[in-house]
């Protein structure tokens, strides 16, 4: 191994480096040479700094990888390798240095082992691995790379019990936040790993994963770990956004756990005292996408790094930025898998570092070249040459596994596929007090597959404890049974014989003291259930005597050591919290349920595509059910998604299937024919008209409806007797979550259990029903319709379909309207358009004028939001026409209301002013203080376009005073938004981010998606006002996701606009007229005259920033055709620069026109500023015509304006020009 190292030279000024080559006896030095610090090197015509650019490519590139960003991509990482290319040819160019750049490589690259030795943090965070070596490549790619500080002390010792066998990692995975990353999403391939290939190590997760536990464990086995792993958050400071997803401060930290799972955070230097303490060899640090950093802490890691190398830890291995999950997954088992076959960790990061490159793909598909992120320090390296000759077997602690408890089964061929954040509340649990952890959900959801899988966790993370008892209560429900299980696993077969009394006290005894973990398996108490996993119908009980000693004893081992793990479909709710935490599990979800999915079809040589959208709806209808999805995905290998979306709309599983999986599911569903008591059958009609959720309360209310003999207790018995069978799932409220199989097969079969007549009156009574709910919760806030929703979306859709001569055109009418409001609400536009058309139509048909006035004004709402004004207006009148009609005075203010929205949307703000007025008038005759406000915020804005700030304040405050007073939050959100607005036009920003912040909270709070969206496009706007353009561009950002998923086109240009300025403003003009062409493209499609212009004049201002003014004056006056027909005082900066520009070409008769266009207007608008700007250009066009007369009164003009405006120092300066000029 040939070492060269680069050692940076603090002397002088700049960057100066000087290669050494590192010889067993001795060292050589070639001369300084400077190297151009990357981190602030500018990029090409453009004010932006690599650095800079670097974060933004690492850390939130993939957040928006389209458009012009891709270009900026290509840009950063071209301006990288040229850095790299330079740096180089700097370093190894000439002379010593490159003789002996050649001499090292000759044999191969392998060989070289390049050391990069600095003690200042900011050359040690640059990107190194990034040279690039123009023959080669890469460097990091084909020889080992380091940092490592200049001057430090020796580090200590490894200790002397340090095994020389297997490699001892100590695995701390912290994850303190809700909406965090999945628990074992980068320590499982590891684990997996080792175990799968039999390497020479152990892991054990710290378990919680708390500094004080980090130190007690190191103290009860010293010597036992050569690596400490962290596998969570890190950056700098304190202070965090509590989500898991920013970082900000000054200092380097991690991120562990608190002892009820809460953030605690851990400075670098304390944790190198306590690695320092135990003599930890080599700590290795990974930190994914959702410790985001901000743009002062790219480094974080490698602050921390550099304070435990200072400790005396040997090896690193950081990341010098954030690193997606999907590239950890990557990085990390190549890395420990080189690292046990050469034992060398410099070559471990390498091999990590090369699977990054062979497989760029992060988010959504989309590559991103971060295989610079893992960074590694070092001094004085061990290395593990040992595991080369090591080979391990196997791993003892398998053998403790009961058969039943194995997670390798022929019932769980796919082993355990996701289901993090179940593992985790399992741990989490186990050191809670109550003695039972219940795992609860429908039959097949996968409740016996998790507990195997967090045993296998468990056993291969040195977590489990020495003795499991496995109990199935398929067979048993006697509590004499289960105990003397327990009492033969633990005190032996002889302790049985003892007397009763005597035996159960020794065994409470010996189950408090001693860990154990049993587990109860399929678990019933209450109701003869169904059992999958068997072709029975039946299954054991527990009698309540049973069930009172069953309870007695988890009573006693409350905060004990061992703990009762129960798989059960119910929630047992006949056990305290203080006996049992309850953990329900439903569904796989999300990328879970794609892989397990993935992982069934490849067994029938399919290959699912995720753009495959047949495919996936057929997914999605199984709702992540794993044995449904295990019974109907093979069927893909004989039979279209289609075909099989069509049957499973009235499915019935195949009782003499080959399929076992297909026999179990058909058993469970037996029970609905065979378990439930005769009289209770009926009921399965009403429950399979759902579409997913169940209320008990409102089936009885339908019972009464369709005069039918069943009282609310007895919907209660079914429903929890369906829930028994694993059929359905209680999740509050007296309200059930129905099996998607049970919902597909009482479609089919459920019409054998009643008449034609029931079945008549069922139907109607649910679409009754539902229209009463829906009449409940039509007027809620829209949190609150989402969560209706949530619960009866599918339900209201499915009384929609059941239409006939006999349903009520009011209950169809107003279900119609709830499904389009909710659409609206949505912002699925389409969608919301299909439901009122359908409403009108049915209304017409109906002669039901209230019904078809609403669809008519809704489909104008719908057509504004489009941008379709001429359309939303006829629809307005429509509407008006019926509502004037039937006095319906409450509609006709809401219609003027709306036609003043679209008069202030065409610019036409007297019509619009006159609409707003009719509409007060009206509301406050009929004292409707909501309506009064939302006029009076209208007024406002009204106020605000018209530049009367002060009164569009009153307006304001007076809306929000009503507002706040009714509890109307999505009201009072848009005015503390508007608030905001304006207090930036008076330049008060720090006043306008209170006001934002206050529309946001309450904006996330009812979920008000697109008012989300709007108010960070403001903060955005207020952020570039005072030229934090990197908060600016964040706030785009997360405004622009939300549009593009809400398909909100004419929001969506806006945004791409602002992103279009702020690139502007870093003179990155390429960048900008990518955004400024994609939200002109939209604004033109839409018609969006106004918005248009503005882009086109944005456009001409980049065309004059590169001296083409042709093509300026050409989207200068393209910007003047998009406001022909609209208010010219828009038109008055395009007027200006074009002024200017006809200057700039001599032609000073067009150019003296243009700008008494644009004094006209600054005229009419009082703004003496731009009215003393225009006379200066006026008094320069004269003096260029020698027009003297003209140019004196013009100056004077100008100077009599800046009085007005009280610009005395500017006046100064004007007067001493003129007197020089004359």
């Amino acid at each position: 191994m040939q070492k060269l190292e680069i050692r940076h030279d603090p002397e002088g000024d700049g960057f100066h480096f000087r290669v050494q080559r590192i010889l067993p006896d001795s060292i050589r030095e070639a001369a300084a040479v400077a190297v151009a610090d990357p981190l602030a090197l500018a990029l090409s015509q453009t004010n932006s700094r690599l650095g800079d650019e670097l974060t933004w490519y690492l850390e939130y590139y993939l957040d928006y990888p389209y458009g012009p960003n891709q270009q900026r991509a290509e840009r950063v990482t071209t301006a990288l390798k040229e850095w790299g290319i330079q740096a180089f040819n700097a370093l190894f160019g000439q002379d010593k240095a490159r003789d002996w750049y050649r001499d090292a490589t000759r044999s191969a690259h392998a060989e070289l082992h390049l050391i990069i030795t600095s003690d200042d943090a900011r050359v040690l965070a640059w990107p190194w691995e990034a040279l690039h070596d123009p023959l080669v490549g890469d460097l990091a790619l084909h020889c080992r790379i380091e940092r490592q500080l200049q001057y430090l002390e020796d580090p200590p010792e490894p200790h002397p019990a340090l095994s020389r066998e297997s490699i001892g990692i100590l695995l701390v995975t912290a994850r303190p936040y809700d909406a965090d990353v999945g628990y074992r999403s980068i320590s499982r391939p590891l684990v997996e790993l080792i175990h799968k290939e039999n390497l020479p190590a152990r892991v054990k997760l710290l378990r919680p994963p708390t500094f004080d536990q980090l130190r007690a464990e190191l103290q009860a086995n010293p010597g036992a770990y050569h690596i400490v792993h962290f596998d969570g958050h890190g950056g700098f400071g304190i202070e965090s956004d509590k989500t898991g997803q920013k970082l900000k401060g000054a200092q380097g930290q991690l991120i562990f756990e608190q002892h009820d799972g809460s953030e605690a955070f851990v400075t670098g230097e304390l944790l190198s005292q306590l690695l320092r303490e135990h003599r930890i060899p080599i700590a290795v640090l990974n930190a994914c996408q959702s410790a985001t950093l901000d743009a002062e802490a790219e480094d974080a890691f490698a602050s921390v790094a550099t304070s435990l190398l200072k400790a005396g830890v040997r090896s690193v291995v950081a990341m010098g930025y954030s690193l997606y999950v999907s590239a950890a997954r990557e990085f990390l088992p190549p890395f420990y898998r080189r690292l046990f076959e050469s034992g060398s960790v410099a070559d471990a990061t390498r091999a990590g570092r090369q699977a990054l490159v062979a497989h760029p793909e992060r988010r959504s598909g989309f590559a991103l070249q971060d295989w610079l992120v893992p960074v590694l320090y070092q001094q004085q390296p061990l290395h593990f040459k040992f595991t080369k000759q090591t080979h391990v077997e196997t791993h003892a602690s398998e053998f403790v596994i009961p058969e039943a408890a194995r997670l390798d089964t022929s019932e769980t061929p796919y082993g355990l596929i996701g289901r993090d954040s179940a593992v985790l509340a399992l741990e989490r649990a186990s050191r809670r007090p109550p003695a039972a952890l219940l795992v609860h959900g429908m039959g097949g959801v996968g409740k016996t597959t998790l507990v195997r899988g967090y045993i296998d966790w468990l056993a291969r993370t040195e977590g489990l404890p020495p003795k499991i008892v496995w109990i199935s209560f398929v067979d048993t429900g006697f509590a004499d049974y289960v105990l003397s299980r327990l009492v033969e696993a633990t005190l032996g077969i002889e302790a049985i014989a003892e007397p009763g009394a005597q035996k159960w006290s020794q065994l409470v005894r010996f189950l408090r003291n001693a860990p154990l973990l049993i587990v109860w398996d399929d678990f019933k108490c209450t109701n003869n259930t169904a059992d999958v996993g068997t072709d029975e119908t039946s299954g054991c009980l527990i009698s309540a005597d049973d069930r009172q000693r069953l309870k007695h004893f988890l009573q006693q081992l409350r905060g004990g050591k061992s703990k009762v793990l129960i798989t059960s479909r119910t929630d047992e709710d006949w056990l305290d919290t203080s006996e049992c935490w309850r953990i329900p599990l439903s569904g796989l979800q999300g990328e879970e349920r794609e892989e397990l999915a993935q992982h069934i079809l490849s067994d029938h040589g399919i290959r699912l595509n995720p753009k495959d959208h047949k495919t996936t709806d057929l997914i999605t209808s199984m709702e992540g059910h794993p044995l449904m999805m295990r019974v109907i995905l093979p069927k893909l290998a004989r039979e279209s998604p289609a075909t099989l979306m069509q049957a499973m709309a009235q499915y019935l599983a195949e009782p003499a299937s080959f399929n076992s999986i297909e026999r179990q599911l058909y058993a469970t569903l037996c029970y609905v024919q065979g378990g439930l008591p005769t009289k209770l059958k009926p009921l399965l009609y009403p429950v399979g008209l759902h579409g997913g959720n169940v209320d008990t309360a409102e089936l009885a209310n339908m019972a009464s409806r369709a005069a039918q003999p069943f009282t609310a207790q007895q919907t209660q018995n079914a429903m929890e007797m369906l829930e028994a069978a694993g059929l359905a799932q209680e999740i509050g409220c007296n309200i059930f979550k129905l099996h998607p199989a049970l919902v597909c097969y009482l479609r089919g079969e459920a019409k054998s259990v009643v008449d034609s007549a029931a079945a008549q009156a069922w139907r109607h009574a649910f679409v009754a029903t539902m229209a009463t709910l829906v009449g409940l919760n039509v007027s809620s806030p829209l949190h609150s319709q989402h969560t209706f929703y949530s619960f009866f979306g599918k339900s209201v859709e499915q009384a929609c379909k059941m239409v006939d001569d006999f349903v009520s055109p009011k209950d169809y009418g107003t279900l119609m309207q709830y499904l389009g409001n909710y659409a609206y609400e949505r912002q699925d536009m389409s969608q919301a358009r299909t439901y009122f058309e359908t409403l009108a139509q049915h209304s017409e048909m109906h002669g039901n004028d209230t019904h078809a006035s609403v669809a008519y004004h809704m489909l104008g709402m719908v057509a504004a939001r489009g941008m379709q004004v001429n359309v939303a207006e006829e629809w307005y009148r429509k509407s008006l026409k019926i509502k004037e009609r039937l006095c319906d005075k409450r509609g006709v203010a809401g219609a003027h209301h709306q036609l003043g929205l679209l008069a202030q949307e065409r610019r036409d703000l007297n019509m619009a002013e006159g609409e707003y007025r009719r509409a007060l008038g009206i509301k406050e005759e009929l004292g409707d203080e909501s309506g009064i406000a939302a006029t009076c915020h209208q007024l406002g804005t009204l106020a605000h376009s018209r530049g009367d700030f002060h009164l569009a304040e009153i307006c304001y405050n007076k809306a929000l005073g009503i507002t706040e007073r009714l509890g109307e939050e999505r009201a009072a959100a848009t005015t503390l938004h508007q608030l905001g607005v304006l207090a930036a036009h008076y330049h008060k920003f720090d006043v306008a981010e209170v006001w934002y912040r206050k529309s946001m909270n309450i904006r996330e709070r009812i979920r008000d998606e697109l008012g989300l969206a709007n108010t960070h496009h403001q903060l955005g706007i207020l952020a570039s006002k005072q030229n934090r353009f990197d908060v600016a561009e964040s706030e785009y950002r997360k405004a622009l996701e939300i549009k593009e998923r809400l398909g909100n086109d004419f929001s969506t240009a806006t945004t791409y606009h602002q992103l279009g300025e702020v690139a502007q403003a870093r003179r990155d003009f390429d960048i900008a007229e990518g955004w400024y062409l994609k939200s002109f493209k939209i604004r033109a499609e839409l018609r969006n005259s106004l918005g248009a212009a503005e882009t086109c004049h944005q456009l001409g201002m980049i065309a004059e920033e590169r001296r083409a003014l042709d093509v300026a004056e050409g989207w200068y006056r393209k910007s003047l055709d998009f406001l022909n027909k609209e208010d010219k005082t828009n038109a008055a900066h395009t007027y200006y620069r074009l002024g200017i520009l006809a200057m700039e070409q001599r032609n000073f008769d067009m150019a003296n026109n243009w700008c008494l266009k644009f004094l006209g207007i600054a005229e009419r608008r009082g703004d003496l500023l731009g009215i003393a700007i225009i006379y200066e250009q006026l008094w320069a066009i004269s003096m260029e015509l020698c027009d003297l007369e003209a140019a004196d009164r013009y100056y004077h003009k100008s100077l009599d304006s800046l009085s007005a405006y009280n610009l005395t120092q500017l006046e100064d300066e004007r007067r001493r020009i003129h007197t020089r000029d004359s």
